[in-house]
């Protein structure tokens, strides 16, 4: 999406686009259950600004929040943000499974208890899968299953 109007938040940082992305950085219409995507998102700090947090939400169409993902959950300091600039999260093996999903963004200070930007339905985008796989849930995370046959009748 672009921009969104009036927003809570100081505005120190303010949120520009935000869109899904390949590998490559391509513009994607949708997701795949498996294959890497990005969520990149564009910035302008109006002043120099330490450490900011951007903090993504993943909502599923249904209402549940799905997962967040955040710079300093993964402890990455940007250290001090001026002007334009390009944040970039990577989804390694998108665990998502098919369905429609949101993504709001927020972004707050270094202490986390200011907030200086926040953009509801930043993007909207659907996932899909290869295999039959609506309504399993909303992500397809690692098992492994394993059988003991002839088990003494003891």
């Amino acid at each position: 999406g672009d921009d969104g109007g009036d927003r809570a938040g100081d505005q120190s940082i303010r949120l520009r686009t935000a869109a899904i992305v390949d590998e490559g950085g391509e513009p994607l219409d949708h997701a795949e259950t498996d294959a890497t995507f990005r969520i990149r998102i564009t910035c302008t700090a109006r002043e120099q600004v330490l450490g900011p947090n951007f903090r993504i939400a993943l909502q599923h169409d249904s209402g549940p929040l799905v997962a967040m993902f955040s710079n300093h959950r993964n402890d990455i300091d940007f250290g001090f943000v001026d002007g334009e600039n390009r944040v970039t999260m990577t989804l390694p093996d998108n665990p998502l499974l098919p369905g429609r999903y949101r993504v709001h963004i927020d972004v707050f200070d270094h202490t986390g208890s200011r907030i200086l930007d926040t953009w509801n339905d930043a993007i909207e985008f659907a996932v899909r899968s290869k295999r039959a796989e609506i309504n399993q849930g909303f992500v397809h995370l690692p098992s492994t299953f394993t059988i003991d046959r002839e088990l003494d009748a003891d």
